[in-house]
């Protein structure tokens, strides 16, 4: 098997591992840790391992077995995101060549968050997790050097630090598609979702983040205190009173685009997210990529249909104008399409979206 040319995990688990062969899902299992799958056993059960670590139930399903199932934590990752077990998450392709006097030596080790120690081999391609990736980009590796004192040929030895020199392949496109860290993880979700969450949940994900807290015992401390911990920590910054007075008032706008975009968005809702950009187009967790769907269609195979949700900056002065235009639908189409074209895509009808545009420059 090939691996330079297996197709990125992401891809193969939105078409439910179908194409896959033996050998790629072994593979995956490998990438994602699963020591414990038969690499000759059920191709059925491997794909069930799969499904399983990535939050997900296989087509097909019986409806009395998904019942019986236990429903994964929304707060805890589907793939290992910490130093201990077999990383789950990003790689990326490194290759670490072997120092001068190191001749018998066959790995240099990093400490890991201070718990583990990564072995990277000398003078191999490795993908290694992204978070070593990070660590290896500032760890410099101390090296004697000898100074000359005076002009009577006396030297002292002295100790430099120099940064590690390393050759760079790239992500690995196996794992691209998936989180490089636990706390990307956890950003990817938003302020909204943890404003959502009881305080057991958002202990959790304090715990696994590790939130610095003044208090010995986090059981202790009231819930929207936690949150607050959480929402700095994630994103710097907590949402103001400014902030929320604008998305409430902006919910008769709401509305209105979710009413024009009915046949083109399964939800239009706020985010806090965007600074310059007036929308974005996201996908609902087990919906198919956009990108994938278009991959599919340009190989002449049929893509399951689903819609994206559309994420508005209600402070953009794009979206503050549909309040009080006259052409409300053709802005709500443009800004769909905008978003779709800042994520790769093209709008379903070009000429329209070209008439629209110039309707408004035309005034």
């Amino acid at each position: 098997m090939d691996k330079e040319n297996v197709i990125p995990l992401e891809d193969a688990l939105n078409v439910g591992f179908e194409s896959s062969t033996r050998d790629e899902l072994v593979f995956y299992c490998e990438t994602l840790g699963l020591d414990t799958v038969d690499p000759r056993g059920d191709l059925d059960k491997i794909k069930d391992a799969l499904f399983s670590a990535l939050g997900h139930s296989r087509p097909g399903v019986s409806q009395r077995t998904t019942a019986r199932a236990i429903p994964r934590s929304p707060v805890i990752p589907p793939v290992n995101l910490t130093p201990f077990g077999r990383w789950g998450g990003a790689r990326r392709r490194i290759m670490l060549p072997r120092p001068e006097g190191a001749k018998h030596a066959r790995a240099e080790g990093f400490g890991w968050n201070g718990k583990a120690t990564y072995w990277l081999p000398y003078d191999e391609l490795v993908a290694v997790p992204y978070p070593i990736y990070a660590i290896l980009l500032d760890t410099k590796r101390p090296r004697a050097k000898t100074i000359p004192i005076g002009t009577a040929g006396e030297f002292t030895t002295a100790w430099d630090h120099n940064t590690i020199p390393f050759t760079d392949k790239g992500d690995d496109p196996i794992t691209a598609t998936l989180p490089r860290s636990m706390t990307e993880w956890y950003q990817e979700k938003g302020p909204e979702f943890y404003e959502k969450l009881g305080a057991r949940d958002l202990r959790t994900v304090a715990t696994n983040l590790e939130v610095p807290t003044t208090d010995q015992d986090r059981r202790q401390r009231p819930h929207d205190d936690i949150l607050s911990d959480v929402i700095i920590f994630l994103f710097g910054y907590l949402p103001s009173a400014e902030a929320e007075e604008t998305a409430e008032a902006f919910k008769p706008v709401l509305e209105r685009l979710k009413t024009a975009l009915k046949d083109r968005a399964k939800d239009v809702r706020t985010t806090t997210r965007l600074v310059d950009s007036p929308a974005c187009i996201v996908v609902d967790e087990g919906d198919m990529s956009s990108h994938l769907a278009r991959m599919l269609k340009q190989a002449g195979q049929t893509a399951p249909k689903s819609m994206p949700i559309l994420e508005v900056n209600a402070t953009h002065a794009l979206v503050k104008r549909l309040e009080r235009d006259e052409r409300f639908d053709d802005l709500a189409q443009i800004l769909f399409d905008q978003a779709l074209l800042a994520e790769g895509g093209l709008p379903e009808d070009p000429a329209a979206y070209v008439q629209r545009v110039n309707r408004l420059l035309a005034g």
